[in-house]
């Protein structure tokens, strides 16, 4: 779904970043119907819930229009605005609205930074156990690929070593094509589940 057009010179004119400020922008001018001074703070804390999970995130009325935070972050520093593509928190967090932690990404790419499924019973992404086998798993070409490891075969630890190892090795290749995964996928990350599974 195509995000709503923001217009950097309107957000420009308005508002500016700043870190200090919990939604990372401040107000640039006064408003009398926004009831803002200069320096303020700009936006309000939302939830949203979404199943079993309450997403938080930043949102700023100018005008008569609601924009998210992040988008107009995004904005102010780049100028620009794919609007077919959301703005990733790199991170996870939705309230951190640092210009670092923001990319605009397609669909796709967005997806490969979820955070781990509640259902995940191994505590790696992309790792599953079914079937007394662990499986390394991963988007390529827009297909599921994956390789699996018998826990008969190799045993518990060695099957899941061997399943981690492949979905890394299969993220470092896919980034080295531009797959746009992130660090929650990195081997670090995944070595710590290694270490303490």
């Amino acid at each position: 779904m195509k995000a709503k057009e923001i217009d950097y010179d309107l957000m420009n004119e308005w508002f500016y970043y700043d870190e200090t400020s919990p939604s990372c922008l401040r107000w640039k001018k006064a408003s009398r119907s926004n009831k803002v001074e200069i320096g303020s703070a700009s936006g309000t804390l939302k939830q949203k819930q979404r199943g079993r999970h309450v997403r938080k995130h930043w949102e700023v009325r100018l005008k008569g229009e609601v924009y998210m935070v992040h988008r107009v972050v995004y904005v102010l520093h780049h100028k620009l605005i794919n609007n077919e593509f959301p703005v990733d928190h790199i991170d996870h967090d939705s309230t951190n609205n640092k210009i670092g932690n923001l990319r605009n990404v397609s669909h796709s790419v967005n997806m490969r930074n979820m955070r781990i499924f509640v259902t995940n019973s191994t505590g790696v992404t992309g790792v599953s156990l079914r079937r007394e086998r662990y499986s390394a798993l991963w988007r390529e070409d827009g297909r599921l690929d994956s390789k699996s490891f018998s826990v008969n075969k190799y045993g518990e630890e060695e099957a899941f070593r061997l399943a981690c190892q492949a979905r890394e090795e299969a993220i470092k290749r896919l980034n080295e094509q531009g797959a746009g995964y992130t660090e929650a996928h990195s081997s670090v990350a995944l070595e710590d589940k290694t270490t303490t599974h």
